[in-house]
């Protein structure tokens, strides 16, 4: 499976919202700017601290901090784009954002703004649910795990500046130990574990 091409047809069928339930924000804030910069599309991040950005740039939209701000702000701009908001699942039972979350949808044939709602979990009323397409990341199977421990294994040996040492059984256990996990838990412990 690859997660780019997955969520790139998603995208590109034109589902208003998308709903990705995941611990991985970078992973996917990640994912979503590739896809975004292939695509030829403006990807914007909301965070109830940081406010709504242009993803890479430092300066966020004045007066985007609250949910319902920024939501306002995606309904009336001509911008289309991708718009990740991270963490807005305890937002979601406020009518008036899903009433302004519906507006964006419902005008998407004229302006494609995507709303790309990333959380830890994420509960949707039934008018919105009806609206949004779901992806779940995969996670990396024995091979994966196996670069992944790769590259924190020569990240440490260039800080530290020596050499990685143990016997090739116990890395082919550790691989088999990590199959199932988030990259991000794969990497914490591969770090633990040197």
């Amino acid at each position: 499976m690859n997660d780019q091409h997955d969520l790139t047809v998603i995208l590109r069928s034109r589902f208003p919202v998308v709903a990705i339930e995941t611990h991985e924000e970078r992973r996917v804030i990640d994912l979503l700017e590739r896809i975004a910069n292939l695509e030829a599309q403006a990807l914007f991040v909301w965070t109830v601290t940081d406010g709504l950005s242009r993803n890479g740039r430092d300066n966020s939209v004045p007066l985007t901090f609250e949910p319902m701000q920024a939501l306002r702000h995606i309904y009336k701009t001509t911008q289309n784009g991708i718009y990740a908001l991270l963490d807005l699942h305890p937002f979601l039972d406020d009518p008036i954002n899903q009433r302004l979350i519906k507006s964006i949808a419902n005008d998407y044939q004229n302006s494609a703004r995507t709303l790309v709602l990333v959380s830890h979990r994420i509960e949707l009323p039934a008018d919105i649910s009806r609206l949004t397409a779901r992806f779940s990341l995969t996670m990396p199977d024995a091979n994966g795990m196996r670069q992944l421990a790769q590259q924190e294994i020569d990240a440490w040996a260039r800080r530290e500046g020596t050499k990685v040492k143990g016997s090739r059984e116990a890395g082919n256990q550790l691989v088999q130990h990590l199959v199932g996990m988030s990259e991000g838990d794969a990497r914490r412990l591969v770090r633990h574990a040197i």
